[in-house]
């Protein structure tokens, strides 16, 4: 949503009359956008605000008021990037409300997570190997395969984050010993890769003139 008000500050067109200077296109140019942006950054602010805690249930009408002030010649100056702001948001709100508004919901019955970071991390994670399986002929084969990189997912220790120097094995509380194995190689029966030192991998020079 930050994008899309970002956006439509950057779109602006000048309208100047003809004839003017370059250096007064400019100004004007610039005048216009802060004039806008000045504008827009309550609206803005009301997103925000329909999306905290406590405005779950009227979300969805907050986001159709910020809409419509978006409309009005006397709240926002009508520029064709405001225009195709309101409608960008319209489009929005007719395709997600409904979600939108089952999941704010949830969040409050049953205290399900609001935002998608988690789901979004796990999608980067596996579009490239969903890049391979679409080439698989077999179903078992492919939930084998993705079988196999949920599991090297659950065994890998995160290097960053709120969940750093940890997998997820041990957040779940599952003990390894009794799943009889410590990492991804022996769950799945495969010998651990031989990792060689840096200095192992430079040849003498005497090999290399040989060679």
């Amino acid at each position: 949503m930050v994008r899309l008000f970002e956006q439509a500050v950057r779109e602006v067109t000048p309208e100047v009359p003809q004839g003017l200077p370059m250096k007064e296109q400019k100004l004007q140019l610039q005048l216009k956008r802060r004039l806008l942006w000045k504008r827009l950054q309550p609206l803005l602010s009301l997103a925000f605000k329909a999306f905290s805690p406590g405005y779950e249930s009227v979300c969805v009408l907050m986001l159709e008021e910020l809409v419509s002030q978006l409309q009005d010649p006397a709240v926002i100056i009508q520029t064709t990037s405001a225009r195709t702001l309101a409608r960008r948001l319209l489009r929005f709100i007719n395709k997600h409300g409904d979600t939108i508004h089952l999941l704010l919901q949830l969040s409050v019955e049953r205290g399900t997570p609001t935002i998608t970071n988690a789901l979004e991390s796990k999608n980067s994670i596996f579009k490239p190997f969903s890049r391979i399986a679409k080439f698989f002929s077999d179903l078992g084969r492919c939930e084998a395969f993705f079988a196999g990189v949920a599991l090297m997912e659950n065994f890998d220790v995160k290097t960053r984050g709120a969940h750093q120097g940890t997998r997820v094995m041990q957040r779940a509380e599952i003990n390894l010993d009794d799943l009889g194995a410590t990492d991804f190689f022996s769950a799945d029966g495969l010998p651990k890769p031989q990792y060689l030192s840096p200095t192992s991998r430079i040849r003498e020079p005497s090999r290399i003139r040989k060679n």
